[in-house]
């Protein structure tokens, strides 16, 4: 197992309706992008990992959902430090939407 600090960007199309619902006049794709920071635990079973965060929005158009968000996340990773991953993020008990990814580990 290890313990670990993420830089996250996100994007969610989805904030458009629900920032113009909340009286917003101007959204541009930009107010879809949140900004955090979070820490992790890893436990690791050979190629798969289990991660489980806990952040902070650095920049977050929609204060609706507050300022913490979760994550639980399932990866695999590949030969030559590639990975996919695949989770849900959520704010507390509400989940928020199902995320995948695909990325490159750096060798240590």
């Amino acid at each position: 197992s290890a313990f670990g600090v993420f830089a996250d960007v996100m994007y969610n199309e989805n904030l458009t309706p629900l920032l113009l619902s909340a009286g917003d006049k101007h959204v541009t794709n930009g107010d879809n992008v949140r900004l955090g920071l979070a820490g992790a635990y890893t436990i690791h079973f050979e190629q798969w990992h289990i991660k489980f965060m806990t952040g902070t929005y650095l920049r977050n158009e929609f204060k609706r959902d507050g300022s913490i968000y979760n994550r639980v996340a399932l990866r695999y990773n590949f030969p030559k430090g590639l990975f996919f991953s695949l989770g849900m993020k959520t704010h507390l008990a509400v989940a928020d939407h199902w995320e995948w990814g695909l990325g490159y580990s750096i060798p240590r």
